[in-house]
Order: C-alpha cells, then sequence, then structure tokens
C-alpha cells in the first residue's frame, strides 16, 4: 500500500453510537498476499508516527491517531476474487469501523460481502481487548517482605496520572532528574495512549497556563459525579493534600523536614519556579489536565475506569499527598499502582537514614508498597527496559 495514493472507500459502521468514521488509518506495515484459499491473513500495528491513507467524506471526524488496527488480506476459492479489509477501533468504547474493497466476480455478489463483513467482525474483536499485563509488586505490611502478581487489565479501563512534571524546580538536583524522565515519560505515554488507556496530565498549581487548551476543557467538561468520601480539603501547596495517615501507614523511613534538596555543599533556595508542565511530555487530543481531586474523580466516572497508575514527581510528597494521586485514589477505591522507575523522590543523603539519594528512594517505594498499593516498571507498557537515572551508577540488581 503506497501511503501517498489517495482512494475514496466506503465505510460500514458498526456498534458506535455517537462516533464517526475517521478521514484517516494507519497504514499497515506489511500485508501478506492471498494464496487462492479463503483463508484470512492478516498483520497488526499500534505504533504511532506512521503515514495515513485518506478517506473523502466530508463532514466526518478527522482522527489522527488510530491505537488499534488490523489488515485482512483475503483470497476467494476458485480464483473468484480477491482484495483486503481495514478494521480498526480508537481505543475507546466508541465501536469500530470496517473497510471492504476487492475485485472479481465473487467479490460483487452482495452475500459473499456480507460473508466477508460478518469474518472480519469476528476477528476485530481483539483489537481493543488486548490487556495489559502487568507484574505488581507489594510488600507485606507487617513484615515488609516483597512479592510480585500478574494481572491482566483492561486498557480502556485504565489511566495514567501524571504528576507535578514542571518545567523547572526549586532544587536543581530535582530538576535536572525530571528533564531526564521527561522523555522516557512521554515515550511511554506515548505507547500507553496507543494501546487505549487514557492520560491526565496533573502540573498542580500551574493549570491557567492550559486554561485555553482541550486538555483542560475535557475535564472541566466531565459531568459532576458524586465520590464515595468525601475528598481531601486541607490546603497545601496550591491544591488540597492528603496528609500522611497514622491509621494506614507508618512515619515514612526518611527524614525529608527540609523538603529534599539533594545538591552538594549549599542547599537551594525553595522559591517555586514552575511554570507549566515539562515541554517534553507532549498533551495530546483525548488527554485531561486537572490538578483537582473532583475532575479527576468526575473524568474517571465518566469512562468508567477503577483502574490508575501513577507516574511522576515526588513519590514522597506529591505523588502520595496530591488530590488525584495515590492515597486518595486509595480511600475513593481505585486499583491504584505506580510506576516506580519513572518516579524520584525528595531526599537529602545529609539527612537520615544518611543513604545515598537512590536508596532514600528505593526506601520510599518500599514503603509505598507496603502501605499503600503496588508498583509496576515501564517496560510492562513499553516492552523495552526499565527506566534508570543517569546518576544512579548503584549495580543493578
Amino acid at each position: 500500500l503506497n501511503p501517498r495514493t489517495y482512494l475514496h472507500w466506503r465505510f460500514t459502521r458498526i456498534a458506535a453510537e455517537g462516533t464517526h468514521a475517521p478521514h484517516s488509518l494507519r497504514r499497515p506495515h506489511q500485508a501478506r498476499a492471498g494464496n487462492g484459499s479463503s483463508r484470512l491473513s492478516r498483520t497488526e500495528r499500534s505504533t504511532p508516527g506512521i503515514p495515513a491513507l485518506h478517506a473523502n467524506h466530508p463532514g466526518q471526524t478527522r482522527l489522527t491517531s488510530w491505537p488499534a488496527w488490523k489488515l485482512n488480506a483475503f483470497a476467494l476459492p476458485g480464483g473468484r476474487g480477491s482484495g483486503f479489509a481495514v478494521s480498526g477501533c480508537k481505543g475507546e468504547d466508541t465501536g469500530c469501523w470496517f473497510m471492504l474493497a476487492g475485485a472479481g466476480a465473487g467479490f460483487y455478489n452482495t452475500g459473499m460481502r456480507s460473508l466477508l463483513l460478518l469474518i472480519l467482525l469476528a476477528m476485530t474483536a481483539p483489537l481493543s481487548a488486548d490487556p495489559l499485563r502487568l507484574t505488581l509488586r507489594s510488600r507485606d505490611k507487617a513484615t515488609g517482605t516483597a512479592s510480585e502478581t500478574p494481572v491482566a487489565w483492561e486498557p480502556k479501563r485504565t489511566a495514567i496520572i501524571v504528576c507535578d512534571m514542571w518545567d523547572d524546580h526549586w532544587c536543581r538536583s530535582a530538576s535536572r532528574r525530571v528533564t531526564e524522565l521527561a522523555g522516557p515519560l512521554n515515550a511511554m505515554l506515548q505507547t500507553a495512549r496507543a494501546k487505549g488507556v487514557f492520560i491526565i496530565h496533573a502540573p498542580s498549581s500551574v493549570t491557567d497556563f492550559y486554561k485555553d487548551s482541550p486538555q483542560r476543557r475535557l475535564a472541566q467538561a466531565a459531568p459532576m459525579a458524586k465520590t464515595p468520601v468525601p475528598l481531601a480539603d486541607a490546603p497545601r501547596w496550591g491544591t488540597a493534600w492528603c496528609w500522611t495517615d497514622p491509621k494506614h501507614e507508618e512515619v515514612l523511613p526518611v527524614d525529608d523536614s527540609d523538603m529534599g534538596c539533594s545538591c552538594t555543599g549549599k542547599k537551594c533556595e525553595i522559591i517555586p519556579p514552575w511554570k507549566r508542565q515539562h515541554p517534553a511530555i507532549e498533551l495530546v487530543e483525548g488527554d485531561a489536565l486537572t490538578d483537582d481531586g473532583q475532575e479527576t474523580w468526575n473524568l474517571l466516572t465518566a469512562r468508567d475506569i477503577d483502574q490508575v497508575i501513577l507516574c511522576g514527581v515526588h513519590l514522597n510528597m506529591c505523588v502520595l499527598g496530591r488530590p488525584f494521586a495515590i492515597r486518595q485514589q486509595v480511600y475513593l477505591g481505585k486499583k491504584v499502582v505506580f510506576m516506580r522507575d519513572l518516579t524520584d523522590s525528595m531526599y537529602n543523603p545529609e539527612r537520615p537514614p544518611g543513604v545515598d539519594h537512590f536508596t532514600g528512594h528505593d526506601l520510599i517505594i518500599g514503603h509505598v508498597e507496603r502501605y499503600w498499593c503496588p508498583s509496576i516498571t515501564s517496560d510492562a507498557i513499553t516492552g523495552g527496559h526499565p527506566f534508570r537515572f543517569k546518576e544512579d551508577t548503584r549495580p543493578v540488581q
């Protein structure tokens, strides 16, 4: 298939109430030709950024990114025709679209076309059904012993919340690590988005920077939904805050009472410089942006999402305490995990327990796994390798 070829396709819509056919479908990377049998062969693609074939349908919505689609090449028995069919799902609960094209006497038979479409419908089920296969690491609350549990999460019922990945930070070391983290985190979001996961950007206290963006308006427009428990309303650092809960957890294993600047020598002055989310993290159509607990709940409820993955910074502070973050989501009854390799902590190695920054961060990871929720690593989404900071020179375990 030539991505520069423009074709006028006939689309068939199936069970997609309230949605529109796309102007574009992603180009498949390969297709196996039919071999004269009635057996269908198929290829799949979910990588973003591939050139698109365009269909000419005025008045219908243009979707530039379809995360799941298949190309099915077929040949009818007896040399009576051949062709191909493309099927796609946007990744949310918005139904699927099918496109059928071919030539030959058999193909022009209405009954044969109907049969082919039924076969295509049957083959389309896996498009939006491929689960996220995660390995959850948690710790026994009494002993701290780690254990791992494999689970399969449905992408369309899963959200990733990106916590406080600002463009700058008052601590120079923290700012440097956030910048290093931003690129891999954005790459993970691209893959998760392509799988159908809903993305919520949560750069606390700077949402006004995005007041006219589609992502901010999407969060504000979500229908109001009643929470099963009251939301936290104690103010801290520009939002509501879920404070440490002595009924739920012990004290943190590191002393962050000095706010955790890990710079050597003179410590950085605590003057917040952030103005927006880090520019390396893309905002894409269909994402939402908020730092509000109620808006987050509204977004999740409207999409029937009960599985939440947290990433971003900083684990011992905002990733635990913000009104959209771990403590609040656990209180609300969500299935919560955090992505331990795509986060960081505010810890000064000069403070107890006197370990290096990354060992201190690991202690905080263990605390959250023990008292709040399991963790995963980003390779569960990307299929690559977990992220590791360049400054972390400890032996790989």
